[in-house]
């Protein structure tokens, strides 16, 4: 499954050359993005206004600031759609949430 989030984080990422050693343009990492929100094969998550609040809600409860609410978005949209578990490599911001199984898709140890 992907959310329009997660699409924009990966543009963000593979476009930045602090982040990656060899940047994709804007035009080839916005192809890239919309073939994978075209994809049949894809299940789309979008997240609701129901999803807002929860993540306004857990940010106050987990006295979350800054660009953690991003994170927190990303997790109240999977619990709203019954995901339990998401592959990142970004597993200690996602740990916080105990309804959400954080595995990291290229390695045991946690990379950020």
């Amino acid at each position: 499954m992907v959310s329009p989030q997660i699409l924009c984080e990966l543009f963000a990422v593979i476009t930045d050359k602090r982040r990656v050693e060899h940047p994709t343009s804007s035009q080839e990492a916005a192809e890239i993005c919309l073939d994978l929100l075209e994809c049949l094969e894809i299940e789309k998550v979008n997240p609701t206004l129901a999803a807002a609040r929860e993540a306004f809600g857990l940010a106050d409860e987990l006295e979350l600031t800054g660009a953690d609410i991003f994170d927190c978005f990303m997790a109240a949209t999977a619990k709203e759609n019954g995901i339990e578990a998401i592959y990142t490599e970004n597993t200690r911001d996602f740990e916080i949430y105990s309804f959400l199984s954080v595995l990291n898709p290229l390695g045991s140890d946690p990379l950020t």
